[in-house]
């Protein structure tokens, strides 16, 4: 499948996440693939709050609460931001088996300007993709206020079916979309330059 961009070489990036800054970028790449995001509560039981579907110039969110979908241009991925990189001592845990394919799996720091996560990521070393991500924020409060985590910890969970990932037919709440298009920003909401999902 073709990719939608292509990550540049960036500066000062942890060596010790190399693998998993090419799985990031290769993820990122996909034209279409979509993502849901669980809460992960103390006992670990799951419960879905956000689904995400990226195409070729359109993201689609949309709280599992909401009846509308929100929709704005694609933004560009990066590695790092002013604050330095997005993954930070990295560690292989071990290769597991999923569904009959190799999955490598490696723990870390997660960084998005001033918030931090310990994180587990899983993806597989045959095409470089995501398949989960589990992020456990230093600061608690502020992951039960952006994501309604019960926890201090959220799960993502990413698919490459092209069907479960088509554009949505709708409704469309499209009160952000000028913004986004305008300025790329929408400051504490998914796809703004402080959004704090795995984009």
């Amino acid at each position: 499948m073709a990719s939608v961009s292509a990550f540049s070489q960036e500066e000062k990036l942890d060596p010790s996440c190399a693998e998993l800054n090419d799985a990031y970028a290769a993820t990122r790449s996909i034209t279409i693939y979509s993502e849901k995001l669980y809460d992960i509560d103390a006992d670990g039981e799951r419960k879905l709050q956000f689904e995400h579907r990226f195409n070729q110039d359109t993201e689609y969110h949309k709280r599992v609460e909401a009846a509308d979908w929100e929709r704005y241009p694609r933004l560009k991925r990066a590695l790092s931001d002013e604050n330095g990189p997005k993954y930070t001592s990295c560690a292989f845990i071990a290769e597991e088996m999923e569904g009959g394919e190799s999955v490598w799996h490696y723990s870390g720091t997660w960084h998005q300007k001033s918030i931090e996560a310990d994180m587990h990521v899983w993806f597989r070393p045959k095409d470089k993709r995501f398949v989960r991500l589990e992020r456990r924020f230093r600061d608690a409060e502020y992951a039960r206020s952006e994501f309604g985590s019960t926890s201090g910890t959220v799960l993502e969970v990413f698919d490459y079916d092209l069907r479960r990932s088509a554009a949505p037919d709708g409704p469309f709440d499209d009160g952000n979309w000028i913004s986004r298009t305008w300025n790329g920003i929408a400051s504490g909401l998914p796809g703004g330059n402080d959004d704090t999902t795995e984009k």
